[in-house]
């Protein structure tokens, strides 16, 4: 059962910027693929598609004629990387490939992008053969495309009978292009690495409304978010700011149109028993309060989508049931209920905040946590 707002924190006036339209400045994460500036409900089917080669497909329901797109890229052991990486506007069908699915002793760290502008390519970028990464391509830079990038936790456990020696690594990286166009033509890119010590689950998003994406991670340990300051340097931490929230996965978005990502999440997702989705939203303002508001929609079996779907410029709450290929969304602009089936059991929804299959596939009663 879907209930609107169960607690309102605060009521804030909204913050209006010149122009009328407002919205997080990096838009490389829309997911909007056909360039009208709307999210679009869109999978990434990573079952077999024909036989014997074992292609993949991503599928996506145009906000402009309402057809249903279907892309060919990918193969059966694929992870959906899709982000706007050639500033154009429009998302790219893209992946990451980590195996060879005919050869699985055979191993890649291979970004394949279908580029809607600059045509199709690949990148070699990141550790070789890991499948558990947690992919956030997003424009880290600036220059209005999307970057490779993705976070890796790495443990050392120690004696498991004594837990003060336990330690982990947690790697945010991102690949730093050239400054022109010609390493559409390259295999390899640069590489930034930065640790962050302890862990998390990282929650990508513009925000501080500059047009880049910022490393901001979420410790489900002391249940804070942590901004990360610019310059990033892998060797020295400084974390410009913590904001408490008590959830079991970030869903980043901006969910009062000022141009800046909220801090925002879910609570009860994959819970051992079925329960309300609740959605936590703490809105980024500029003076620094922290207001927002908490609301149940969708139930804790069902996947967290946030996205644009109307076109206001702010971030829906939407729930995909992974069982009836559903998608509930709660529409911003008139606060109605929009229904869409799209998808079936072995997809993945691409608006969902992290690729990482750890996060999607979950045992059951466990939570998407490092």
């Amino acid at each position: 059962m879907y209930r609107y707002l169960l607690k309102l924190t605060a009521v804030v006036c909204l913050i209006c910027l010149p122009g009328g339209r407002v919205f997080a400045a990096d838009r490389t994460r829309l997911m909007d693929f056909d360039g009208d500036g709307v999210t679009d409900i869109a999978v990434y089917d990573g079952a077999p598609w024909t036989f014997p080669i074992e292609q993949t497909y991503f599928q996506y329901r145009s906000s402009i004629t309402g057809q249903i797109v279907t892309v060919q890229w990918g193969l059966t052991t694929d992870s959906s990387a899709v982000a706007d990486y050639d500033g154009d506007g429009k998302a790219d069908p893209s992946i990451h490939r980590w195996q060879d699915v005919s050869f699985p002793s055979t191993l890649y760290n291979a970004w394949w992008i279908k580029g809607s502008l600059l045509g199709d390519y690949a990148r070699n970028f990141g550790p070789v053969g890991v499948n558990e990464l947690d992919l956030l391509p997003g424009d880290y830079d600036g220059d209005g495309k999307a970057e490779p990038a993705f976070t890796h936790q790495t443990c050392d456990l120690g004696d498991p009978n004594n837990t003060d020696d336990d330690f982990c690594q947690f790697f945010y990286t991102y690949a730093q292009p050239p400054n022109d166009e010609s390493f559409v033509s390259q295999v390899t890119g640069y590489y930034y690495n930065y640790t962050v010590y302890g862990g998390g689950l990282a929650a990508a998003g513009d925000y501080d409304g500059d047009g880049t994406s910022d490393v901001v991670v979420y410790d489900p340990q002391i249940q804070q978010f942590k901004v990360y300051a610019r310059p990033y340097s892998p060797t020295t931490q400084n974390i410009q700011r913590y904001v408490p929230l008590d959830i079991d996965l970030p869903t980043p978005g901006d969910f009062n149109r000022d141009g800046r990502t909220d801090f925002a999440g879910v609570k009860n997702f994959q819970s051992q028993t079925l329960q309300p989705l609740i959605w936590k939203v703490r809105y980024n303002l500029r003076n620094g309060l922290v207001v927002g508001f908490d609301v149940a929609w969708g139930m804790s079996n069902e996947y967290p989508v946030p996205g644009d779907y109307d076109g206001d410029q702010k971030t829906d709450l939407a729930v995909y049931n992974k069982q009836t290929s559903t998608w509930t969304i709660r529409r911003s602009s008139d606060m109605q209920t929009w229904t869409v089936v799209l998808g079936d059991s072995n997809d993945t929804p691409v608006t969902f905040p992290t690729q990482n299959p750890r996060c999607f596939n979950p045992m059951p009663g466990s939570q998407c946590t490092p």
